[in-house]
């Protein structure tokens, strides 16, 4: 009888302990936190980019192959921006500008129709109007 009265008298001061902390939490961002999440909005508008999704057609050390592809995909897809680079030692071939993952992936199905080796990547992307590429 002694244990039951011992172990009620432990739940309920658990249970009012467990209240009490419910409402008093408090979280301050700090300072310099507000300050880079303003610096990289004050950048990304400055450079009309965001972080977002391209798909990569080539990543490889052959500028023809890169640039035959890239004809390929421009008479395939007219109104898609493709994007080619260098970073050395590779070439690369990234298309489109997505916003989110479920865009993106949405295109890479309908590229990979004729671009087998195409893959999805994060990537700086430019922001433009809300029109939507067609594919």
């Amino acid at each position: 009888m002694k244990t039951n009265i011992s172990l009620t008298f432990i739940f309920c001061a658990l249970c009012f302990v467990a209240q009490a902390q419910v409402g008093s939490i408090v979280y301050n961002q700090p300072s310099t936190l507000n300050q880079l999440i303003k610096d990289n909005t004050l950048y990304n508008k400055a450079n009309n980019t965001t972080q977002g999704y391209r798909i990569q057609l080539y990543l490889g050390d052959n500028r023809e192959t890169m640039n035959a592809l890239k004809a390929q995909f421009v008479l395939a897809y007219p109104n898609v921006v493709p994007y080619a680079s260098y970073e050395q030692p590779n070439f690369k071939l990234r298309v489109g500008d997505y916003r989110n993952r479920f865009e993106a992936f949405f295109a890479l199905k309908k590229v990979e129709v004729r671009f087998e080796n195409a893959r999805l990547v994060n990537d700086k992307i430019m922001v433009r109007s809300p029109a939507k590429p067609t594919f």
